[in-house]
């Protein structure tokens, strides 16, 4: 991939969570989500923007953790859209900062007490 489609996709992955976060009704009604979720991805476009090649693989493990925690926060945003959930928003942040850590593997299948394959894909950061 050249430079250019790369920045047009991180790009796209942003604005597709920022229409998701921004939402007025969490706004109003799920302010520490909300909160949760900027910073999620503020830290996300900094982290994106910097392109370190010396750093690469700390790199790769923090913006694996950004996506873990951004596709939980989309799932538990779409519950409480459906009003399927009643869960406490700290609840639902204590969760995300809990599950991230397995979210790729439970993705790809593994149970929680299964070891997963090596892959590049299950590097997140503890």
């Amino acid at each position: 991939m050249t430079d250019k489609q790369i920045d047009d996709f991180l790009r796209e992955y942003q604005n597709y969570y920022a229409q998701i976060f921004n939402q007025k009704w969490v706004k109003q009604e799920y302010p520490l989500i909300y909160a949760y979720a900027q910073s999620l991805l503020e830290q996300f476009i900094h982290y994106s923007k910097m392109k370190t090649v010396d750093r690469f693989w700390a790199d790769f493990a923090k913006v694996m953790t950004f996506d873990a925690k951004l596709h939980l926060l989309e799932f538990f945003i779409a519950g409480l859209q459906d009003s399927l959930m009643e869960l406490t928003e700290t609840d639902i942040l204590t969760l995300i900062e809990k599950d991230y850590v397995t979210y790729h593997s439970e993705n790809m299948g593994y149970k929680l007490n299964q070891d997963t394959a090596s892959s590049l894909f299950f590097l997140v950061e503890k």
